[in-house]
């Protein structure tokens, strides 16, 4: 009777975990508004206009992803950039005791400098901490190509770093001015 009894809690178990989803892999990632408009009611007509648009999902974190991928499709670059995830990149970019929450980083083959690395952090304080890694990470890059590939230099002269809030973003391309514009988009 034990036997039995042990039995159907089991299957009972199993069942559960089959209704609730558990252990099951997550399919697709949940969409997210990445635009939101801001309007405000003027006085005089009760009508509203647009105030900000901010590039914010609506609860005030920041979508790396978007900024990953705006950085990687509008600027031209002379690499294949592929995806590489913190742990891998995190051998490189010494971040030290920064807490990284998530990252969207992208690396050249190394037959140029070119690169992209998003950090959303867990605070503002590991985002600067964050920065001063990437700071560190382009110095190393000029000492690195200064006599592997010199014409690489102009890009690392020129990189954008940027920081608001708990992210922190690295761009080296040709065009420090396109990256600049994009990330004032998402990050203004």
């Amino acid at each position: 009777m034990k036997k039995m009894h042990r039995v159907m809690l089991t299957a009972a178990a199993a069942g559960l975990l089959l209704f609730t989803g558990c252990g099951k892999e997550k399919e697709s990632e949940p969409e997210t508004p990445q635009n939101v408009e801001v309007s405000v009611e003027t006085e005089d007509a009760g009508t509203t206009e647009p105030v900000a648009e901010a590039k914010e999902e609506t609860t005030g974190v920041v979508d790396i992803k978007s900024i990953g991928d705006a950085l990687r499709n509008e600027i031209t670059y002379q690499d294949e950039l592929s995806a590489l995830d913190l742990e891998t990149a995190a051998m490189f970019l010494s971040f030290g005791d920064a807490q990284i929450a998530d990252a969207v980083i992208y690396e050249s083959t190394g037959a140029t400098a070119e690169e992209i690395v998003v950090l959303s952090c867990a605070s503002e304080e590991d985002a600067k901490k964050a920065v001063k890694a990437l700071e560190n990470r382009v110095e190393e890059q000029k000492e690195a190509y200064e006599d592997y590939v010199p014409e690489e230099l102009k890009k690392l002269s020129h990189p954008v770093i940027r920081q608001k809030g708990t992210v922190a973003v690295l761009s080296v391309s040709d065009e420090p001015e396109k990256a600049e514009e994009i990330l004032g988009q998402y990050l203004p």
